[in-house]
């Protein structure tokens, strides 16, 4: 009885904890980046951290806040602060902070970032000071912009930029820095106390070639010479548009085209030809790959003008055929066997089955301006009859007996186009009884056997 009142308690106990467990919230937390899912009857997001053996520190990343309602959340995500070392060019400081983002992180130490400033997380360079980083870096430098007011001959325009020297702060203004240009002071001039510069930009000569544009600078009064001091040589059958002999046009631009010929010898597979046997151990409509054959190879030569890569023409100089295919064998089946089919009129024995796509047609629905009461044999047009196709009709004959499921049996009696990309058949009826037809149906061909069933089925 002792042992029954025993049990009796463990259930109860086990079944309360069941339910306690059972009724506690489902809510993610997100912590350090890694994600895991406690369960908690606690009310606020601080109870259920503590719960989950999580103390947040008032610096620590808390969303929602620690003393948020749990009701209504299904996830909590909490990042502990990091102290961060932050570097000016003017002092090194240690700030605590659970930002991610470079520019958050600077905000948290006091310091506004302008335009013109570079930022770098762990020695990497930032794209962009506003996007969160994967994790809290140990080490954020700061580099701040400076003004440059830089002469043009278009004008005077203040360009801001952080970079450590004068060319690296013009190709940040979108500058593109080319052989002849003129800047003042050197372009390896320290940033850093340059108040003012000038720079103005020589004359590109725009060379098309090899699928680029190649910008170069150069003094030679010919095409020719330009494309030497560039580095484009014209080799071959190669020209250039102005020609070589031709001064260099006030546009400045030049086309090259690369001319090549190649005299290839083109190989084209020859298929084998198949050709038929016939075996009296397969099966009707069955066939097997006796000797699969070979292809052979035609081969000519062909010389082959290439302008600028692109093929401008093919002028074929001689063919002969490399190897003769090989016949490829099939069997065919001439193998009668009789089967039976059970219809709803009852058993019938066929031979040969093969899908056909089935329409229906009656006298005054024959696709003609006249109504045709008759079939090609001569027998009136009505259901029991079908039409075929004309190579078909010269294959089988009149009178061969079939049977199509949802028609019926009938006999071939009639001729139709039909579609040259399938077998077809037409369902004959009467103008009374027509019935639409429009699908595949598997055509039954039965007994009795004529004595020549093509083996081949045209």
């Amino acid at each position: 009885m002792w042992l029954v009142v025993s049990g009796a308690a463990v259930m109860a106990v086990l079944g309360g904890a069941l339910a306690y467990v059972g009724t506690a919230r489902r809510v993610l937390l997100v912590e350090d980046g890694a994600a895991r899912t406690i369960f908690t009857h606690a009310a606020t997001v601080a109870s259920a951290l503590r719960g989950a053996g999580a103390q947040p520190a008032p610096e620590d990343f808390l969303q929602p806040a620690a003393d948020s309602s749990l009701r209504g959340l299904d996830r909590i995500e909490y990042r502990r602060a990091r102290t961060v070392l932050i570097q000016t060019a003017d002092e090194s400081r240690w700030v605590t902070t659970a930002a991610v983002s470079p520019a958050d992180i600077l905000a948290a130490a006091g310091l506004r970032l302008y335009p013109a400033d570079r930022v770098w997380a762990d020695g990497m360079p930032v794209s962009s000071a506003t996007k969160p980083l994967e994790r809290v870096p140990q080490r954020v430098r700061l580099e701040r912009g400076r003004t440059l007011a830089l002469g043009q001959p278009t004008g005077t325009t203040l360009v801001h930029s952080s970079a450590s020297t004068l060319g690296e702060a013009l190709i940040e203004a979108g500058c593109e820095l080319r052989q002849g240009d003129s800047i003042v002071p050197r372009a390896q001039t320290p940033l850093a106390g340059l108040a003012a510069a000038d720079y103005r930009a020589a004359r590109p000569v725009h060379i098309a070639v090899d699928g680029i544009g190649l910008e170069a600078m150069v003094s030679g009064p010919t095409v020719g010479e330009a494309l030497a001091q560039a580095g484009v040589a014209l080799a071959g059958l190669d020209r250039s548009d102005p020609s070589a002999a031709e001064p260099v046009p006030d546009s400045g631009e030049i086309a090259v085209t690369r001319v090549r010929e190649d005299v290839l010898v083109e190989q084209v597979p020859v298929p084998p030809t198949t050709k038929p046997e016939y075996s009296a151990e397969l099966e009707l409509d069955t066939r097997e790959v006796v000797d699969p054959g070979a292809y052979g190879m035609q081969a000519k030569r062909v010389r082959v003008r290439y302008e600028d890569g692109v093929e401008v023409s093919r002028v074929a100089e001689g063919e002969w055929r490399a190897i003769e295919p090989k016949d490829r064998v099939v069997a065919y089946g001439t193998k009668i066997v009789l089967k039976t089919l059970d219809t709803e009129y009852g058993p019938i024995q066929y031979y040969r089955t093969i899908t056909v796509y089935a329409t229906s047609y009656s006298p005054c629905r024959s696709g003609t301006s006249n109504c045709l009461y008759y079939t090609s044999s001569r027998k009136p047009v009505q259901q029991g009859v079908i039409a075929v196709q004309y190579a078909w009709y010269l294959a089988l004959g009149f009178g061969v007996p079939v049977y199509i499921p949802g028609y019926g049996t009938a006999t071939i009696e009639d001729i139709g186009g039909g579609f040259p990309d399938r077998y077809w058949i037409d369902l004959g009826y009467s103008d009374e009884d027509w019935v639409t037809w429009g699908s595949y149906v598997t055509l039954y061909f039965i007994a009795p056997v004529p004595p020549d069933v093509p083996v081949i089925f045209p």
